[in-house]
C-alpha cells in the first residue's frame, strides 16, 4: 500500500473535528508529526487496561469501541481515538478494533505534547473535546466517557 502525501494528510486532518479549525501551517505541524500505519479488518489499534503512547486518526477506515467486551461506539474515517491516554499517561479505557482495510496516521506521546506547546490552538480544541465528553457522559452515562480515551 503506498505511503499518502503529505498534502493528503493535511486534507484527513482538515476533517477530522478535533483540528477543524486549525491553519493550514497548524495542520502540516500536526501531519509531520503523525506516522502512517497501514491496517487490516480486526486490527486492535489498542487495548483496554494497556499504557497509551499514541492516538489514532482513522484515514479511510471505522473502528469500533468496546469495554469489557461491550460494543459502546462506532468510529468513522476522519474521527480520533486514543488522545486522552496521551494526556493522563493512564491506561486505555477501552479496546479500538479497526473495521476494514486501509490507513491510520499515528501520533506519539512525545509528538502530541510538543504539538500542544508548538501549535497553541491544540490546546483549545483538546480543551473542548474533553468538554465535550464530559457533557455526553453527564447525559449518557460514565461509559460514554471512557469509550473515547
Amino acid at each position: 500500500m503506498p505511503m499518502i502525501t503529505s498534502d493528503h494528510r493535511v486534507e484527513v486532518l482538515a476533517k477530522v473535528p478535533l483540528f477543524a479549525a486549525f491553519s493550514h501551517r497548524e495542520l502540516r505541524k500536526v501531519a509531520k508529526a503523525a506516522e502512517e500505519l497501514h491496517v487490516h479488518d480486526g486490527d486492535h489499534l489498542c487495548e483496554e487496561g494497556e499504557h497509551g503512547e499514541w492516538c489514532f486518526i482513522l484515514v479511510d477506515v471505522g473502528a469500533r469501541v468496546t469495554v469489557s467486551g461491550q460494543a459502546l461506539a462506532t468510529l468513522a474515517p476522519g474521527e480520533i481515538c486514543g488522545e486522552l491516554s496521551l494526556l493522563d499517561g493512564g491506561p486505555r479505557a477501552a479496546t479500538v478494533a479497526v473495521e476494514g482495510d486501509g490507513t491510520v496516521l499515528l501520533v506519539s506521546r512525545g509528538a502530541f505534547l510538543e504539538l500542544l506547546e508548538e501549535v497553541p490552538s491544540l490546546v483549545g480544541a483538546v480543551l473542548a473535546s474533553l468538554g465535550e465528553r464530559l457533557r455526553t457522559a453527564n447525559a449518557v452515562g460514565a461509559n460514554a466517557f471512557l469509550a473515547v480515551s
